[in-house]
């Protein structure tokens, strides 16, 4: 979980800032951005439609990356070995 927590962020807010359209922003609100976008807070410094749409689409796509679906899906296929949800649910709870 580690780089998808700190990694993503920094190299998505780089991009973010970088490309700038008629409303600059800089890194800091960039970072800030992408790492609510990944924990999924939904906190904003900026005007969010002043950005661009390729702006948007990088907090999209961030947000994406950190939700909650995607990390239970990859908890799913990382601890459970035999296919099936019930299997696996059992034992993850050890019934």
């Amino acid at each position: 979980m580690f780089p998808t927590s700190t990694l993503v962020p920094v190299i998505a807010a780089g991009i973010l800032s970088a490309s700038n359209g008629a409303f600059d922003v800089k890194y800091i609100d960039a970072l800030f951005l992408c790492v609510s976008g990944i924990t999924g807070t939904g906190l904003a410094t900026v005007d969010l439609s002043a950005l661009t749409p390729w702006q948007q689409v990088i907090i999209v796509i961030v947000s994406l990356v950190g939700s909650p679906v995607r990390s239970t899906f990859c908890f799913y296929f990382i601890f459970c070995d035999e296919p099936g949800i019930l299997t696996c649910a059992r034992s993850l709870f050890l019934w």
